[in-house]
């Protein structure tokens, strides 16, 4: 029961969730559009949780090497038709706002399958070493392909939780 509400939550969370479209200067923006009934699969929304720990947990040690920067990253996608279908996910980058400064990215593509009608959730967790340059909000941008176009999306920029 706490695992339906749990999940319930994140739902409406991901519902109440506003985003916007934005692209990399190589990539044309184009203007949000309703779902048609031809498009394939499509990524609905992206949030995003950003977090800096400057001090070790409690009971730890200090190193050196451990990571402080933390980003975990949800997308939200569908697959509208009676087909299977594939997105590619080619690029998340967080950036900083308002200079727009890449804080961390990951270019390794990942394809995720849906099923026909799937909607689905999936999540991106990235971090490093040096934490987040200074900056009090960030932006997850998402570079994707669908339906033989390369697309971005991003999500609301998020005050990082420092620690």
């Amino acid at each position: 029961m706490i695992k339906l509400l749990v999940l319930f939550a994140f739902a409406a969370n991901l519902a109440a969730c506003r985003h916007t479209l934005m692209a990399p200067a190589s990539i044309p923006i184009t203007p949000a559009k309703p779902v048609s009934s031809n498009s394939r699969v499509s990524l609905k929304a992206v949030t995003l949780i950003a977090r800096e720990e400057r001090f070790p947990p409690v009971g730890e040690s200090p190193k050196r090497d451990r990571d402080i920067g933390f980003a975990s990253i949800f997308l939200r996608l569908e697959n509208d038709t009676q087909a299977d279908a594939t997105v590619v996910i080619q690029r998340i980058e967080l950036r900083g706002l308002p200079d727009n400064a890449v804080q961390m990215v990951t270019s390794v593509s990942q394809t995720i399958h849906l099923k026909p009608l799937e909607y689905a959730v999936h999540a991106v967790h990235l971090s490093n070493k040096r934490g987040y340059s200074k900056q009090n909000l960030v932006q997850a941008v998402v570079t994707y392909q669908s339906n033989g176009q390369v697309r971005a999306i991003a999500s609301t920029p998020v005050e990082i939780t420092r620690s």
